[in-house]
C-alpha cells in the first residue's frame, strides 16, 4: 500500500478501540469492553500513555489547534516521527523491549511538547503530533525531538518531518485541510529517513494570499492559488 493509501486508511479508521481489542483478544488477553481498554496495561503496545491520543481523539485536537489558529491567525504544524532501526530493536531484545521502547518515546514525546499539543500514535513506530508553533521555531522544535528521542536507553532515533501552514489562507474543510498537512509532514519524514534518519525535515509549499486580503470583486480566486 501507498504512502497515501495507507494514511487514507488510517485516517478514515471508524473506531480505534475495534482495532485494539481484536489485538489484545490476539494476545489471549480475553474480550475487553471500551470502559476497560483504557485501562489495558502498556505492554500492550497499542496504547503506550493516557494522553497519547486515539485516532479519533487526535483529529478533534487537531482541528481544534486548526480553528486556534485561524481565530489568531498562528502558525499550525503537524510534525510525523518515525523510529529509525525499530524492527531491529524488536528482533534482537524482543517486543517487549519494543513496547517499552514506545513507551519512553511517547513520555518523552509529551515532556518536551506543550500542554496544547495534540499526541497520537498513527500505527507502528510512528506518532503524530499537532500544535501551534512559531515559523522560526519549527526546526528546533523538530530537532529538539530526534534529540529527546535518541537519548532514551533503546538504542533508536527517529525520522522527523513538519508541515505547517497559517489556517487563515485556506478555506473549506478542516479535515481535508489536516489529512493534506498529514500527508506533507510524512513526505518530509521519509526525506529525513532518505538522509539517513535522525533528523528532521520541512515541507515547504507555496502558500496563496490570504483569503481575508481579497476584495468582494475578486471572488474567483480557487482554493488551489490559481484564478479561475
Amino acid at each position: 500500500m501507498s504512502v497515501m493509501g495507507w494514511l487514507g486508511l488510517w485516517w478514515r479508521q471508524p473506531d480505534y478501540y475495534d482495532e485494539l481489542s481484536s489485538h489484545l483478544q490476539a494476545r489471549g488477553m480475553g474480550k475487553l469492553t471500551r470502559a476497560s481498554i483504557s485501562v489495558v496495561g502498556l505492554s500492550s503496545g497499542l496504547v503506550a500513555l493516557g494522553t497519547i491520543r486515539t485516532r479519533r481523539a487526535f483529529r478533534r485536537r487537531a482541528k481544534a489547534r486548526l480553528e486556534q489558529g485561524r481565530d489568531q491567525l498562528a502558525h499550525v504544524v503537524i510534525t510525523v516521527i518515525d523510529l529509525d532501526r525499530f524492527k531491529q530493536l524488536n528482533d534482537n531484545y524482543g517486543h517487549r523491549t519494543g513496547d517499552d521502547a514506545l513507551v519512553s518515546v511517547a513520555r518523552a514525546l509529551r515532556d518536551t511538547t506543550d500542554d496544547t499539543a495534540a499526541i497520537g500514535r498513527s500505527g507502528g513506530e510512528e506518532f503524530v503530533i499537532a500544535d501551534i508553533w512559531h515559523p522560526d521555531e519549527v526546526d528546533l522544535r523538530a530537532l529538539q525531538l530526534c534529540d529527546v528521542i535518541a537519548a532514551l536507553p533503546f538504542g533508536i532515533t527517529a525520522s522527523v518531518g513538519t508541515a505547517g501552514i497559517h489556517p487563515a489562507y485556506r478555506a473549506g474543510d478542516d479535515d481535508d485541510l489536516l489529512f493534506e498537512l498529514i500527508a506533507a509532514a510524512d513526505d518530509a519524514m521519509y526525506a529525513a529517513k532518505r538522509r539517513g534518519g535522525n533528523q528532521a525535515s520541512h515541507h515547504d509549499w507555496p502558500l496563496p494570499p490570504r483569503l481575508d486580503s481579497f476584495d468582494a470583486d475578486e471572488s474567483d480566486y480557487r482554493r488551489d492559488g490559481l484564478s479561475a
